[in-house]
């Protein structure tokens, strides 16, 4: 049964509260519906671990805030993340008597006064229903969904919450950029600096856990002026190109990320190439590619069945071998004239470079790499 799946029901936000002996308390719950029209009821879900829960049972009435999206979400934090037994969960910010209930009302879309009718055992929680005594709106605030408060403020659910699912809750730690800091994995409260420092008895201000719920956020490394080329085509990819996409392809050639090589390495593959002596039988050997003119120096007939042409990407079967004596006769009839000794144009595109006059090529001739027409060089 995938739990997950419980995350997409609708919920709000808000704040209840009773009192204690006179001593007012109170909880964040995100469910509270309405039953009932004439005599208007409505139901709450509460955990039974709550100190609010059992004082609500003791007290017979309770009050509940309805949060709006301009909430502070440090009300959220200190109403979720501690406990009443302890706290003034109130202390600093803006709330009321309404009936001899507390209200908080900094920011909140309207408030309900409620007479307990029964308790309804629910596993871990208690259905509470309730009877609304008295109501009012405070200020024109758009109400909290439970889906705005984690897609836009990010906040957690408690463990108390009846929509609690641990796996769900586990994402990643913050990502710290350029400096110490730990996080609170309770509420979320970001400490800046070394909390080691701080005494054993230091507590998290929001929650008021103690340093073992710290985590450091751990810095990433930021690799610079790191690049990637194709070993196919050459094309300089500028940044970290394992954060692309499975399927990223060459933008000039069309392969795939398994061609690309970091620009470091480039120089330490190069050395090993040296370092690979042709075999006396392979000397002088070539073959070129009859689509694309590509030439491969050495003995095509070793590369495996599925080789293919680096720059054109037909098979081996259009590789037609060059004999020594051919490739000289070859080299003599594509002598360059005088005229032509260093010119050469580059391909605006893809940065191919033609040695040689380009304007004699055929009208249709195209870049071998990127395979524009000659409309797109441009004399160097």
């Amino acid at each position: 049964m995938d739990m997950k799946v419980l995350q997409n029901l609708s919920y709000g936000l808000y704040t209840i509260g009773t009192l204690k002996y006179g001593r007012k308390v109170g909880c964040v719950v995100n469910t509270v519906f309405q039953v009932s029209a004439d005599p208007a009821l409505i139901c709450i879900s509460m955990n039974k671990d709550n100190f609010t829960h059992d004082c609500i049972k003791e007290e017979g009435r309770f009050s509940v805030s309805i949060l709006s999206e301009d909430t502070d979400p440090a009300i959220i934090r200190a109403f979720g993340f501690q406990s009443s037994e302890k706290n003034d969960k109130y202390d600093g910010f803006k709330y009321d008597y309404v009936d001899k209930m507390p209200v908080m009302v900094q920011d909140i879309s309207g408030y309900l006064i409620c007479e307990v009718v029964s308790f309804t055992d629910a596993a871990t929680h208690s259905l509470i229903l309730a009877k609304v005594t008295n109501s009012g709106f405070v200020g024109k605030h758009k109400p909290m969904t439970y889906d705005y408060y984690h897609k836009v403020i990010k906040g957690k659910a408690p463990k108390n919450a009846p929509t609690y699912v641990e796996e769900v809750e586990k994402e990643e730690a913050p990502k710290a950029e350029g400096k110490v800091s730990y996080y609170c994995d309770v509420c979320g409260y970001v400490y800046e600096g070394d909390i080691t420092k701080e005494p054993d008895d230091y507590k998290c201000p929001l929650c008021h856990m103690d340093k073992s719920h710290f985590v450091k956020v751990e810095e990433e490394p930021v690799e610079e002026n790191v690049s990637y080329y194709c070993d196919v085509c050459g094309y300089v990819y500028e940044g970290d190109i394992t954060k692309e996409p499975d399927d990223y392809v060459c933008p000039l050639c069309g392969v795939d990320k398994s061609h690309f090589i970091k620009s470091d390495e480039k120089s330490a593959a190069k050395e090993e190439v040296k370092k690979e002596e042709p075999k006396a039988e392979d000397v002088g050997v070539s073959y070129y590619c009859d689509v694309c003119g590509y030439v491969y120096e050495g003995d095509i007939t070793k590369e495996p069945d599925d080789y293919v042409c680096p720059l054109c990407a037909v098979d081996k079967s259009h590789f037609i071998k060059v004999e020594k004596e051919e490739a000289e006769a070859v080299k003599e009839e594509e002598a360059p004239k005088a005229e032509d000794v260093g010119v050469s144009y580059y391909c605006d595109v893809c940065g191919y470079v033609y040695e040689g006059d380009i304007t004699k090529e055929p009208d249709d001739y195209e870049c071998p790499l990127c395979h524009v027409d000659k409309s797109h060089f441009i004399k160097q």
